[in-house]
């Protein structure tokens, strides 16, 4: 057989194509992060994040277990509740990409002096793969004497110090919560109505963008505008300190309802339960009625202009249903500074008008005296 150029590049292509496969074999192998490592070497060697199913943290009395589902992890001690992307990448980044400085001791006597002895003190890290078995588990100790952390794999009794401190490896469920739970930007909002108290009121904007209380009682006026400024933004960016979907004992009192400019709505039923404020939340999009109305508008124009002109409406359509599927069924439970913006009565927004006083009057002059 003669082999021509052509054939020789054919050739050298697979063999470059059999070469990058083998090499992302072996780094994804998933066997291959229980070698030993060496100095400035990975403790964890060669393990794809897509293989891990499970992670599971524990420290002290506390534990958390995150649990992947399809693209997402779910936090199994909060009844499943979605997981912050952000804080399970952060957690799976400084635990791959642990790198060894030195090997301190091989002995499994020196574990407990270096905080890596397998008890219920020590911070520990345990990947699981999709089949149920182990991929990794990470032994967390003390503070390094050269910066670092002292780690080492539980399959191995080697314990080395780290080049970097390992800090925020945390066994607190909370940790991990997606805690952010609306984001309304401000500038969209357009009014609010609050139910509180047995009173009920709505803050709108005024011509120059203002809020403003609606209706003012007769002989009242507003104590601070900061009070309404505040209760107007209250969902620009609403984080929850803790979540469940056992509703028994929260007794529900009040509603706020915020509207925004796009046709969508959030509408927040707001309750208490042993000192601490939850909400429940829903999102109204736009309804028929609002579709026709810009159909109506824009029957002349051309579909490009209609398109335009009906995107807002779609996304905030798409908006309330997503909101909707992720949030049915949930109690947030509100951080403390946050609280108090969706528990204002009316009373606690005015006074009363104090009276107007008239000025003092001034003694009359005294004459002058008259020369004779």
């Amino acid at each position: 057989m003669t082999i021509t150029n052509k054939s020789l590049t054919v050739l050298a292509g697979l063999t470059a194509a059999l070469l990058l496969v083998t090499i992302l074999v072996m780094a994804h192998d998933p066997t291959r992060h229980q070698t030993p490592a060496g100095e400035n070497q990975p403790l964890i060697q060669g393990l794809d994040p897509s293989l891990i199913a499970k992670i599971q943290i524990s420290a002290e009395d506390k534990h958390v277990t995150l649990a992947r589902k399809d693209d997402l992890f779910l936090v199994t001690e909060r009844e499943s509740y979605p997981a912050s992307t952000t804080e399970v990448n952060s957690l799976l980044t400084k635990v791959l990409e642990i790198r060894c400085h030195a090997v301190v001791s091989d002995s499994p006597d020196s574990h407990k002096e270096f905080g890596v002895a397998d008890d219920a003190k020590t911070t520990k890290v345990e990947l699981t793969g999709k089949d149920g078995k182990n991929l990794a588990t990470v032994l967390v100790g003390s503070n390094a004497k050269t910066g670092g952390t002292y780690v080492r794999l539980l399959s191995g009794n080697t314990v080395y110090s780290t080049l970097e401190p390992l800090w925020g490896v945390t066994a607190d469920p909370v940790s991990y919560l997606r805690t952010r739970l609306i984001e309304a930007p401000e500038a969209d909002i357009l009014s609010v109505t609050v139910s509180a108290g047995g009173s009920e009121y709505t803050i709108s904007r005024d011509k120059d963008n203002k809020p403003q209380l609606q209706s003012v009682p007769a002989g009242k006026r507003v104590k601070q505008q900061t009070d309404l400024d505040d209760l107007f933004k209250a969902l620009a960016s609403l984080e929850f300190d803790d979540v469940t979907r056992e509703a028994k004992g929260i007794v529900w009192s009040g509603t706020y309802s915020c509207q925004l400019k796009n046709n969508l709505r959030y509408e927040l039923r707001v309750g208490k339960k042993a000192g601490k404020q939850y909400v429940a939340a829903r999102a109204v999009g736009p309804t028929e009625d609002d579709f026709k109305k810009v159909q109506e508008k824009t029957q002349n124009d051309s579909k490009q202009d209609i398109a335009k002109k009906t995107a807002p409406l779609l996304q905030a359509s798409v908006t309330a249903q997503t909101f909707n599927a992720n949030s049915d069924g949930w109690n947030y439970q509100l951080k403390e500074y946050q609280a108090k913006n969706f528990t204002r009565t009316l009373a606690d927004l005015v006074e009363a008008i104090p009276p107007a006083t008239k000025p003092a009057t001034a003694p009359a002059a005294t004459p002058p005296p008259v020369k004779k």
